[in-house]
């Protein structure tokens, strides 16, 4: 039970780098290269601080198994305290959902919706629209009127 960084290079990640690349294309190198470096020097760190967590928890876990052997009340207690732990490890260290196929459909159709109506409302907000006009005139006001 280990994390890895998906920036480093290696076989497992060339796919991730396939279509990071075939996303957003090279050109973002360019442009983008000190956002790309914070992202794995943070990426990195994270999985260094989470790995040691990793390792305390597999001890708690091991800990709390050889309690539970001991008598068939401590048992259901560890059972549902490894439980637990494994649901927030799975969540938080490995960022993967532990629910149902059908509820990430329904979240998944209703983010969809939702970015539909952000971005209706966006775009169909009449106030901000006169005012970056009215903005946009200003600007190119004062930068011809200060170049003359």
């Amino acid at each position: 039970m280990s994390l890895s960084n998906p920036f480093d290079i290696g076989d497992l990640n060339a796919d991730r780098r396939a279509n990071y690349l075939s996303k957003n294309g090279q050109a973002i190198f360019e442009t983008n290269v000190e956002n790309i470096m914070l992202e794995y020097m943070a990426k990195a760190k994270e999985v260094e601080k989470l790995n040691k967590f990793l390792v305390g928890t597999k001890a708690l876990l091991f800990q709390l198994h050889i309690m539970g052997n001991d008598s068939n009340e401590a048992r259901e207690v560890v059972e549902k305290e490894s439980k637990l732990i494994k649901e927030y490890i799975t969540q938080n260290a490995f960022n993967t959902s532990t629910m149902d196929p059908t509820n990430q459909k329904i979240v998944a159709m209703a983010s969809g919706l939702k970015q539909g109506v952000t971005f209706l409302n966006l775009a169909g907000n009449m106030v901000s629209f006169f005012r970056d006009i009215i903005n946009g005139f200003g600007e190119n006001f004062l930068r011809s009127a200060t170049k003359f």
